[in-house]
């Protein structure tokens, strides 16, 4: 697995892999879980995984009780050497992979089973990155990291809808990686690796409008920032951003007319190298804010205690070969890492019994593939809302 990214966080995740016998809701959002957590099996519980070394995508049953996985089915998404982000709609019923080697979007259906119905591809600008949709399941946006552009679509009302090129963003002062739609609001979020972070109102055509100027991902610096997730409490919106050089956390104020105002950074004391993020409020029913970010470099992951718009620092805990991409389930009660150097599906959970009294614990591991394959390149991780 590699990443075109950056090539000392590449020549890193490389080693990872051949060391190993050969890898909703916008990129990784928060998720909010109000009051007391009786989780119950619900229906529309899947997650989707890509294989970057493989050029598919994987698609799982999930099972909200225990977070347990089942391997529903692996398709095509591209080009090998290619597929790294992956978001579905908020209504769960598209999905949508991007693929680094080929310069394509692959569309697909969300079956009632789980399983992805490929519907078409588009093209994107130069090496597309990651992607993201807007909350009202209208507008498609991905980060171009060679073209350095965002291209924007809007899903058409063909049967079955489909991408219809709808403009592009240029004038990055870096090559954008990560990108977020506020899944309350009309903003979109966009961070590059000269270490600047833009923001953007959508507007009635699907296009984007910056919001400003450009903030330094580090406040009275600029960083070298990875992904991004949006925390949300009752009274205020947080952007929080890791950074893959110095592994650090900075979170920001989103405003209310979507500009951000930056509050603290919280000091590099782990290993460098994050690339996964997630937050959730109210994390396994315990009312705790957590964030949590992932670094494929030193396999472990690093949690957060969130509290306004400080950061606590919590005891790491390990992780599978090369855990890059996170994301949170709906219910805050399970997170799950893409592992690039194992081939795998890591459960995470969160407060859970699972864990006896620890915080949080790896509870099992999951091939990403079936037959397994070490080798797959597992990357990014989304599941249903």
């Amino acid at each position: 697995m590699r990443f075109v990214l950056a090539a000392s966080i590449a020549a890193s995740i490389a080693v990872l892999v051949s060391s190993s016998g050969g890898c909703g809701k916008g990129l990784f959002p928060e998720v909010t879980a109000s009051g007391a957590i009786t989780p119950t099996p619900v229906g529309n519980a899947y997650l989707y995984a890509t294989n970057f070394n493989d050029g598919t995508v994987s698609a799982f049953v999930r099972n909200t009780n225990t977070g347990a996985l089942g391997f529903i089915a692996k398709i095509s998404a591209g080009a090998a050497g290619g597929p790294e982000g992956v978001v579905v709609s908020p209504q769960n019923d598209l999905a949508y992979v991007v693929n680094a080697a080929d310069n394509n979007i692959y569309q697909y259906t969300v079956t009632d089973t789980g399983n992805l119905t490929f519907i078409g591809r588009i093209a994107s600008d130069a090496t597309p990155q990651m992607v993201a949709v807007d909350s009202n399941d209208t507008y498609v946006y991905v980060t171009n990291f060679t073209a350095k552009t965002v291209t924007e679509y809007f899903i058409n009302n063909n049967s079955p809808p489909t991408l219809t090129f709808n403009g592009r963003l240029v004038n990055f002062l870096g090559q954008p990686f990560s990108i977020i739609a506020n899944a309350s609001a009309g903003f979109v979020y966009v961070a590059d690796n000269a270490g600047l972070i833009y923001a953007y109102s959508i507007g009635g055509n699907g296009l984007l409008t910056q919001i400003g100027t450009a903030v330094n991902s580090n406040g009275g610096s600029r960083g070298n920032p990875g992904q991004m997730a949006i925390a949300s409490d009752s009274s205020q919106s947080y952007l929080l951003v890791d950074d893959r050089s110095l592994g650090v956390v900075s979170i920001f104020t989103i405003l209310t007319g979507g500009g951000l105002s930056y509050n603290a950074t919280l000091g590099a004391t782990q290993a460098t190298g994050a690339v996964g993020i997630g937050a959730v409020n109210n994390g396994g029913g315990s009312s705790l804010n957590y964030v949590l970010t992932a670094y494929p470099t030193g396999n472990f992951v690093q949690p957060f205690v969130r509290s306004g718009a400080g950061l606590t620092l919590q005891t790491a805990f390990a992780d599978s070969s090369g855990p890059t991409g996170l994301v949170i389930d709906p219910a805050g009660l399970f997170a799950y890492t893409g592992n690039s150097g194992s081939g795998t599906i890591a459960l995470i959970g969160i407060n859970n019994s699972q864990c006896g009294t620890r915080p949080f614990c790896v509870i099992n591991s999951y091939a990403s593939e079936s037959p397994a394959n070490s080798n797959a390149g597992t990357q990014f991780v989304a599941t249903t809302h």
